[in-house]
């Protein structure tokens, strides 16, 4: 889903209406990884 965001807003004409959108995405973003990296953590210490 975040790709076809960055596609979208990359073909709008109104960037400055495009550049929240894309901070908001890129934090979500870095959110998903941290807990996808806690998830594979807590799955590997429950796995040893």
């Amino acid at each position: 889903a975040w790709l076809n965001v960055q596609v979208n807003v990359a073909s709008l004409k109104d960037k400055s209406w495009a550049e929240p959108i894309l901070e908001e995405g890129r934090k979500r973003v870095a959110e998903a990884d941290r807990l996808c990296d806690e998830i594979v953590r807590l799955t590997e210490e429950k796995m040893a």
